[in-house]
């Protein structure tokens, strides 16, 4: 898609009850936009939340769970090529603070699993 492009959908996607098609809506998106993501994942589980924030020497990750039961979450950060690897309980969240080099600088209720 050129960048003069707009990607114009005339319902809300949002709404939808396929939340897989709505990821790949998404998907699609970002890619033809040229956007790299900020980690990867092979987590599937919709109850998961992870947000990363560039806070320019680092990354700062606020990671959600909204699952019936603890879960182990890991992923890559994009920035340092890190996998970062922990468990987080239902109704409970976690900071971490990576910087560019991939060193953890900072958490709060993460418990890293090696």
């Amino acid at each position: 898609m050129p960048p003069d492009w707009i990607l114009y959908i005339s319902l809300p996607i949002e709404l939808n009850d396929n939340l897989k098609a709505v990821g790949d809506i998404y998907r699609m998106a970002l890619s033809q936009a040229g956007v790299t993501p900020a980690y990867t994942t092979s987590i599937e589980d919709p109850g998961i939340l992870i947000c990363p924030t560039d806070v320019g020497s680092a990354t700062l990750y606020v990671l959600t769970s909204e699952s019936a039961s603890p879960q182990e979450i890991s992923f890559k950060d994009g920035a340092s090529g890190k996998n970062l690897s922990g468990r987080l309980d239902p109704g409970r969240a976690a900071l971490i603070l990576v910087g560019k080099s991939g060193e953890v600088l900072a958490d709060y209720n993460w418990n890293a699993v090696p």
